[in-house]
């Protein structure tokens, strides 16, 4: 998961960056109307445009960051040894994450659903069974799906790669990074993502259930490659430096449109070509967000920083653990009818700092828990 190698510190906080949004994100969930794993007496309206903001940008721009990862140890070791590291990095964690992790999500989801009584071993046993008593498919991955896709195009990308790697694909790439300035990149490769968006997007809409998510498949494996594409190449990273702040603009830009269409007038007003013409924007703005976000963090965040590098690593055990804790401590909390201020308040404390604890003192510390958290053995010196 994180860069081994040509350090790009920009890359490294986008990542941290991004994963800390997520988590908040997923505190936010229990105070929106969409339906989530638990929910909270207090359902806060407005909360959901501030979450929207996010949507376009967060889960590609990981795609994109992971692909880019991926690229700085491709060819940097035999091709067996790397998907043999790929595996132990992804597989085990998301492993664990089913066994161990998953499970209290899906108790305290269906105990405050009704589907059963309190009693956490009987529930495991309906967990490993998929008893349909939990009205769920399980064993599950819940929030760690972006494990298990990852790890799916980390080896179905292996031709793309192995074919951009050789004398022709670096010669192909070599061409189109010479020859694209900040208006083609700004264009060009949002097409396929608007093309998907306005002819796929209708027909598979997001699951994260991997058998039927085909829309999702495409466009995060897309984005996966263009970070691939994105490792070495000067010309596209100086396009970047001079479009992120057009990109930025038409990002905001177009954001204003769909929230004033959202909470005005309703997108049932207008004609089918008019909704084919703004989905064509919204998957055109989600290429200019991601344009902005790796311009700005180039510009600004390219430093490292002790911070950085506990952060960097700390992460992605974060990730891993954040969503158990949230709803653990938000199904205890909700009860009490705290307030939305000091509920949610109290959860973002629990889960950053429950994470932080068990990161700092056991998976850190510990070799055998480092490996099945996503972590080398033994920590870099």
């Amino acid at each position: 998961m994180s860069l081994e190698s040509e350090r790009r510190y920009d890359i490294d906080w986008l990542r941290v960056i991004v994963f800390g949004v997520l988590i908040l994100y997923h505190v936010g969930m229990m105070y929106v109307s969409w339906g989530w794993h638990i929910k909270s007496t207090y359902i806060l309206p407005w909360l959901e445009n501030v979450m929207r903001l996010s949507n376009p940008w967060r889960l590609p721009l990981l795609f994109l960051i992971s692909g880019l990862a991926m690229s700085f140890v491709f060819g940097k070791m035999p091709l067996g040894r790397l998907m043999r590291l790929r595996a132990v990095r992804l597989m085990i964690p998301l492993m664990v994450g089913v066994t161990v992790i998953v499970p209290p999500q899906i108790y305290y989801q269906s105990l405050a659903r009704g589907y059963i009584e309190p009693g956490y071993l009987s529930f495991l046993g309906l967990y490993f069974t998929s008893n349909p008593v939990l009205n769920d498919v399980t064993p599950t991955y819940t929030h760690l799906w972006f494990v298990a896709y990852l790890m799916i195009y980390s080896v179905v990308a292996l031709p793309v790669f192995l074919g951009l790697r050789s004398a022709w694909g670096q010669g192909l790439i070599k061409r189109f990074s010479e020859h694209t300035g900040p208006a083609s990149l700004l264009v060009i490769p949002a097409i396929p993502i608007m093309l998907l968006g306005i002819f796929l997007a209708p027909h598979f809409p997001a699951t994260h259930d991997f058998r039927n998510d085909w829309f999702n498949h495409t466009f995060y494996f897309i984005v996966f490659i263009y970070g691939f594409l994105l490792n070495n190449q000067p010309d596209l990273w100086r396009a970047i430096e001079r479009v992120w702040r057009a990109a930025l603009a038409i990002a905001l830009g177009a954001f204003l449109i769909f929230f004033t269409i959202r909470n005005t007038v309703g997108w049932e007003v207008f004609p089918a070509w008019a909704d084919q013409a703004f989905w064509a924007l919204y998957y055109f703005h989600i290429w200019t967000w991601m344009l902005a976000a790796l311009g700005l963090a180039q510009r600004y965040l390219n430093r490292p920083s002790p911070m950085l590098s506990y952060l960097n690593q700390g992460i992605f055990p974060f990730y891993i653990l954040h969503q158990t804790i949230i709803i653990v401590v938000g199904y205890h909390l909700a009860p009490l009818k705290l307030g939305a201020t000091i509920e949610a308040g109290l959860i973002v404390v629990a889960t950053f700092g429950g994470c932080y604890l068990l990161y700092e003192f056991a998976i850190r510390r510990s070799l055998i828990l480092r490996p099945l958290f996503g972590l080398k053995m033994r920590p870099a010196s």
